[in-house]
């Protein structure tokens, strides 16, 4: 499996177009990993897809270990691991060889 490292923090001056740009910019790594796409001007796709895919993973496991800490059950996936000042997930992306990232 390949591995994208991404820090949690995008600093930017608070302008949306300019986070956008700020974090296409901080996801070129994972572009160039993953199978050749057309992402859009200023890859708009990609930064709203891996936004999004953060945020349906957040979702869902702050939905499961709600459920989890009424249940009291321990073997609950785990969508979101942190580690320091990273996050690991998976992106739900592939290179060109079909593995994924």
């Amino acid at each position: 499996m390949n591995k994208f490292y991404f820090k949690r923090r995008v600093h930017t001056n608070g302008a949306l177009e300019k986070q956008s740009n700020a974090l296409a910019r901080r996801l070129r790594p994972l572009k160039q990993m993953a199978e050749v796409e057309d992402w859009g001007e200023n890859d708009i796709i990609l930064v709203n897809y891996f936004v999004h895919t953060f945020q349906e993973l957040h979702r869902l496991q702050t939905k499961t270990r709600t459920a989890a800490s009424a249940n009291q059950t321990g073997d609950d996936p785990i969508y979101l691991a942190e580690h320091d000042d990273h996050i690991h997930f998976h992106t739900g992306l592939i290179t060109s060889n079909m593995e994924p990232i």
